[in-house]
């Protein structure tokens, strides 16, 4: 057996042990229309790194009615929290931060949602205004991507959020009132839209998007599931392609063969994003019509957004 004298070889100097000691854990959980999203993290001289992360559907965004989130909405979102919560203590974290944006930022009753948290599990619940999600949100994307310039784009379960940036300010701020899953649920019969449902989608989303006023960005910087989803089947599907960043003829393509139903298409889908088999058409027509909008050819995926600048911002 070999004997390892750890104090000679394990060599540590003054920085490292800095380094080291600056180390500390934090959990953001993120609620939004359709899932709640818990995130832990290692942060080291301000950069995190994940450790774990869970998503939890709760489908928030089919329990609201007459622009108030429902008693038993409530309670889904209550239980879905208490499960994640339960998570972070075996990660002994210094501090979780919950917060929400559209999903419940659009409610009539959010004071009561935050009110029924804070009672049911001690926890302080922040809602985000628009203008507050996209400083956070900036800061968050300026880890992965080089944003000084652009525009980002986040599509959500219910919500789309778009923010032109000029010389690392946002300067345009558009929050289009529908997502991927809302799309879905209000057009949508089966499990899989037909070609008619896709075009009554694509009819809704491009009406919509021209009433904002006329805007160009060259790239898109994409966060949030969606776009996610769309460049890692985008990456299975055509040879050669990079999941980080995907064109305009990519999109069109991916839509077209949406609407066809390919088969082979549907297997990636599968193999890549089962959950989003359903919403993942909805999100292609909505990412289409924004490229057409802003005269984009290129989306660039982030890996990093919103719940890490609301950590940095934090801490």
């Amino acid at each position: 057996m070999q004997i390892i004298n750890f104090s000679q070889n394990l060599l540590i100097d003054k920085n490292s042990f800095l380094f080291y000691t600056q180390s500390m854990r934090y959990a953001v959980i993120d609620i939004g229309a359709n899932t709640v999203r818990l995130q832990v993290y290692e942060v080291t001289n301000n950069v995190p790194v994940t450790l774990f992360t869970k998503k939890i559907v709760a489908g928030l965004v089919t329990y609201i009615e007459a622009g108030r989130l429902t008693e038993k909405g409530c309670q889904k979102l209550i239980k879905v929290l208490s499960t994640h919560l339960s998570t972070v203590e075996l990660f002994a974290v210094k501090k979780t931060f919950v917060f929400a944006t559209a999903s419940l930022r659009d409610i009539d009753n959010a004071d009561e949602v935050q009110q029924a948290v804070r009672a049911k599990l001690n926890t302080e619940l922040l809602i985000l205004a628009q203008e507050e999600e996209a400083k956070l949100g900036y800061i968050g994307i300026a880890l992965s991507c080089n944003a000084e310039e652009g525009c980002t784009v986040d599509i959500g379960g219910g919500s789309t959020e778009i923010v032109l940036f000029k010389n690392k300010k946002a300067s345009v701020y558009l929050n289009l009132d529908f997502g991927s899953l809302s799309l879905y649920k209000d057009n949508v019969t089966l499990v899989l839209p037909t070609s008619q449902e896709a075009k009554k989608i694509n009819s809704f989303v491009k009406k919509r998007i021209e009433r904002e006023a006329a805007l160009s960005s060259k790239v898109i910087f994409g966060i949030g599931g969606t776009i996610r989803a769309i460049g890692n089947i985008l990456s299975e599907f055509i040879s050669g392609n990079s999941n980080t960043r995907f064109s305009y003829d990519d999109v069109i393509l991916l839509h077209k063969e949406l609407l066809a139903q390919n088969p082979k298409l549907f297997r990636t889908i599968l193999q890549v994003v089962p959950e989003r088999v359903h919403t993942i058409t909805p999100g292609t027509i909505i990412v289409k019509n924004i490229l057409e909008k802003f005269k984009s050819n290129e989306v660039v995926v982030c890996n990093t957004g919103l719940r890490e600048g609301v950590l940095l911002s934090s801490i």
